[in-house]
């Protein structure tokens, strides 16, 4: 994968659940709408015939990379295919490590702060986070107790845009209250003990 390429128009072509008949049609289509990066997911029937075939004759004209790996073997499987960078819609340390020790694009995808800062620290090219400046998250918490009696979930937190965590969000169980703060290296803290989050 060219990545100075990539970088100027970050933008990946996602092939789920393709044929062998629909591969050459497809791809000239994807030639001429001028996209530059493909993957052929490994949950595709056959993906890593079809990763070959497409790299053999469109690998000159695109970045052919592998979708779905979720494994060191699909990770291998799709390298000797000819795939060029692989996606992964998780973080996966030891395939994210495997690409960044022989300089393999791999881009993991992860949502929450401390996947996206696992992501970082295994080596990840790129980190797809899901999050979109249009986009409107909401938080709730629920308590339980030593004896497993279960809160409702809290009310709903205001929405985010991006940046800001939501913080102190509160459930009652009975007579105990737990607040839990989001920071942006754990997925929660909290200074009571004897209860977990769900």
């Amino acid at each position: 994968m060219d990545l100075a390429k990539f970088r100027k128009k970050p933008l990946l072509g996602i092939l789920r659940g393709i044929t062998p008949p629909e591969l050459e049609p497809l791809f000239e289509a994807i030639i001429t709408s001028g996209l530059q990066a493909v993957e052929i997911t490994m949950n595709t029937e056959g993906a890593t015939g079809l990763i070959q075939k497409t790299a053999k004759r469109y690998g000159e004209r695109l970045m052919i990379g592998a979708g779905t790996v979720l494994t060191l073997k699909d990770l291998k499987s799709a390298l000797r295919a000819g795939a060029t960078f692989i996606v992964s819609p998780v973080v996966i340390p030891p395939v994210i490590e495997y690409c960044a020790q022989h300089k393999i694009p791999v881009f993991p995808g992860a949502l929450v702060p401390q996947n996206i800062y696992e992501a970082w620290q295994a080596g990840a090219t790129f980190v797809d986070s899901g999050l979109a400046s249009n986009t409107q998250y909401s938080y709730q918490v629920k308590a339980k107790d030593a004896n497993d009696n279960a809160s409702s979930y809290s009310s709903a937190s205001a929405k985010y845009t991006l940046a800001p965590t939501p913080t102190n969000l509160g459930a009652t169980v009975g007579q105990t209250t737990i607040t839990l703060t989001v920071d942006t290296l754990t997925n929660a803290t909290s200074d009571s003990s004897g209860y977990f989050f769900s």
